[in-house]
């Protein structure tokens, strides 16, 4: 979240002449949210994340984001109701993926799943290219083991540039679509 943080605050000061945002920042409760992403709980989740921007608003933001890809599979039902408007992480990466013909994609079971990307990269004449199952169970592994706690181990890095070398040669990618947070 750190990551995030900045980048926000350097972008934020770079358009501003140097001076820094109000940034209110609430993190939500990952057990739960993965629980509810799980077992594809849409209402539920939607029911978290709509309290969370309540709690945002109530609080005197002006706008809200989800820094997680995963939970966006709930952004069009909140979209309508929010109380603050919703910055959406996905039609920004797929606007920043143009140029590309062949994407691969390094995400959660819940994103791959719910073909959030593939659709709209489909309408920019964009493949979306998925892992095999297996790579899809390492890199949900590494995910949950070592990105989310922040400490990823060399062997884990390995295997993600070997399932990108091998979706390269075999799958013809030109880019990996890094849908994960953190993914070295």
């Amino acid at each position: 979240m750190i990551q995030y943080y900045r980048a926000v605050v350097e972008m934020y000061r770079a358009r501003s002449g140097g001076r820094a945002p109000r940034v209110l920042i609430n993190s939500l409760d990952g057990d739960e949210v993965f629980s509810l992403l799980s077992s594809a709980d849409g209402e539920g989740l939607a029911a978290v994340l709509l309290d969370g921007i309540q709690q945002l608003c109530n609080a005197g933001a002006d706008l809200a984001l989800f820094a997680s890809v995963s939970v966006h599979v709930a952004y069009e039902s909140l979209a309508g109701v929010s109380p603050l408007p919703l910055v959406g992480i996905v039609d920004a990466t797929v606007d920043a993926s143009a140029g590309h013909q062949r994407l691969g994609i390094f995400a959660t079971s819940f994103t791959v799943r719910s073909d959030m990307f593939g659709s709209r990269l489909a309408h920019r004449n964009i493949k979306l290219v998925l892992p095999a199952q297996q790579e899809q169970d390492d890199i949900q592994r590494i995910y949950f083991d070592e990105l989310v706690i922040g400490r990823v181990r060399s062997p884990s890095r390995q295997r993600l540039l070997e399932i990108a070398h091998r979706m390269r040669a075999e799958q013809l990618i030109d880019g990996v679509l890094l849908a994960a947070p953190n993914c070295p």
